[in-house]
């Protein structure tokens, strides 16, 4: 699997063969969070979208999506240690 900004070359030495035609547009796939190149054994080379999760730590990324992504994190909790939710003594 090849994912963010890779030219053909770079797709056939990782994958040992190139995109198909058909699946590399002008546009790089690392342009697109998620988008790539994935080879099953000696199969085609083919284009791979998988699910984009913006780093919550990164300030770069849009706040609703950090929000988001928080929103889905378990608590951390370290023993011995109060938890977010317990309050400070």
């Amino acid at each position: 699997v090849v994912l963010g900004e890779a030219g053909c070359e770079q797709v056939a030495a990782v994958l040992g063969a190139p995109p198909e035609a058909a699946t590399s547009p002008g546009a790089a796939p690392g342009s697109v969070p998620g988008r790539g190149f994935a080879r099953l054994g000696s199969g085609p080379v083919v284009r791979l979208q998988v699910p984009h999760v913006p780093n919550p730590s990164d300030g770069s990324a849009p706040a609703a999506h950090r929000e988001a992504v928080e929103a889905l994190l378990p608590e951390f909790t370290v023993e011995g240690l109060p938890s977010a939710s317990d309050p400070l003594r």
